[in-house]
């Protein structure tokens, strides 16, 4: 079981990031963010139904894979639709720092979640932890889509000083 496990996740990961090179001109950083955010409760809450039935449990560890693997290319798109690409780096690392953080401390919480929790109750905590992100992605969504956000993300263009 634990290596169809990490084939289905593997499967999810590789398929959303392949999609995203054949379309990924087609689609914005800011779209993926949304589709991101909405999709990773939903991820969770079939997990739920994963201790009911194994198509569920299948369904979940792919989809999640999927997520994971679109999560990556958002974390490295969007800062720059949503900052100076001269700043890339600097902010790109200032908003990962926490991420890493995160995910260091996030098997040991996991484990005592889980111990004390059981699979059901983490993966409903999790659900409701990860609506404050699908929160976040709509908010981002909002501010960055329409005609107002995209004139503010674009810098104003420099005078030259040449005569036209």
């Amino acid at each position: 079981m634990p290596a169809v496990t990490g084939m289905l996740w593997g499967g999810g990961q590789v398929s959303v990031r392949l999609l995203d090179v054949a379309y990924g001109a087609n689609t914005s950083a800011l779209r993926l963010s949304l589709v991101t955010g909405v999709l990773l409760p939903v991820c969770f809450l079939v997990g739920l139904a994963g201790n009911v039935t194994p198509v569920a449990a299948a369904i979940f560890i792919l989809g999640y894979g999927a997520v994971n693997g679109m999560s990556t290319v958002v974390k490295a798109l969007l800062p720059l639709v949503l900052f100076d690409p001269k700043h890339y780096a600097r902010r790109t690392g200032v908003l990962l720092s926490p991420a890493f953080f995160l995910a260091a401390v996030a098997p040991s919480a996991y484990a005592i979640l889980l111990e004390r929790y059981g699979t059901s109750g983490t993966l409903l905590l999790s659900a409701i932890i990860t609506l404050f992100i699908t929160a976040i992605s709509i908010m981002i969504w909002r501010l960055h889509s329409s005609p107002v956000g995209q004139k503010a993300s674009i810098p104003p263009k420099r005078e030259t000083g040449h005569v036209r």
